[in-house]
């Protein structure tokens, strides 16, 4: 199975795609060009950089995808909007893409 796995570059989404990996999927980590690999460094896996709020990099990430798992999400913020941004608007973008 091809899988889209977001917020793959955290620790817990690391953990997942290893998972998964092991588990014999192709696993596409949808990740951020500012966002840290060090715990996906030594994964077979494919890197998509792309923005949860870009919709051409979503619909071109989701391309030959049968499934998606989705971590990304916001665990620090400074205010309640950052967490409204991080959390809900960038989900809903995602579903909104799919659909």
């Amino acid at each position: 199975m091809r899988i889209l796995l977001t917020g793959a570059n955290g620790f817990i989404g690391s953990e997942v795609a290893k998972k998964l990996i092991a588990q014999k999927n192709n696993v596409r980590c949808f990740v951020r060009s500012s966002g840290s690999l060090q715990w996906l460094a030594d994964l077979k896996t494919e890197f998509f950089y792309g923005d949860l709020f870009d919709k051409v990099s979503l619909k071109n990430a989701l391309k030959n995808i049968d499934m998606v798992f989705h971590l990304a999400g916001v665990t620090k913020s400074a205010n309640a909007q950052g967490y409204e941004r991080g959390n809900y608007l960038a989900t809903k973008n995602l579903l909104d893409t799919i659909i």
